[in-house]
């Protein structure tokens, strides 16, 4: 078929095996992140991490459909068969881009905002506050979600490449 899509293959497992090793490497070092050091630094240090993380998740997962799938689905657009293990393959990895951009767009500014307004309020508390609080964790346990969901969606992606390489052998060899 395409030698090409070997290396792009090869590249987006790269890049997703990379991203997958970071956040399992996040969620491992979290818990001693929060042990050791106070509330507010930990969950700063651990806020710009998932930033960072939230940037790689895009490279990894933007990366992946561009190399993998977007050759994919221009050669086989025309394929008359309703499901097929690249048409699935781009499904789970445009579903990992939509969590991607739920992440990026809307769950970590709304965390930040919520954490400036928390800083910004005098010490006693109030039922603002504590709306904000209430707010705070509830953005956080989506967070925390869509972040499961994306690693979850990595080890489908990589498990699913090496099942798409298979495919092209075999197309290869008929």
């Amino acid at each position: 078929m395409h030698p090409r899509q070997i290396l792009w293959d090869r590249l987006s497992f790269i890049l997703l095996a990379l991203w997958l090793g970071m956040s399992i490497g996040f969620v491992l070092t979290s818990p001693i992140l929060f042990g050791y050091l106070p509330r507010a630094t930990a969950g700063a240090i651990a806020g710009q991490m998932v930033e960072r993380l939230d940037l790689m998740a895009w490279i990894a997962f933007g990366g992946g459909w561009l190399l993998s799938a977007l050759p994919r689905w221009i050669r086989q657009s025309k394929d008359s068969l309703p499901v097929t293990s690249d048409k699935l393959w781009n499904f789970a990895i445009l579903t990992a881009l939509i969590f991607c951009l739920g992440s990026s767009f809307i769950l970590t500014p709304k965390l930040d905002s919520t954490m400036a307004t928390l800083g910004s309020l005098p010490s006693p508390m109030g039922p603002y506050q504590e709306e904000l609080l209430r707010s705070r964790d509830q953005a956080h346990r989506f967070s925390v979600q869509f972040f499961a969901i994306r690693m979850v969606l990595a080890v489908v992606l990589l498990w699913g490449l090496t099942r798409l390489q298979k495919d092209l052998a075999s197309s290869k060899d008929a």
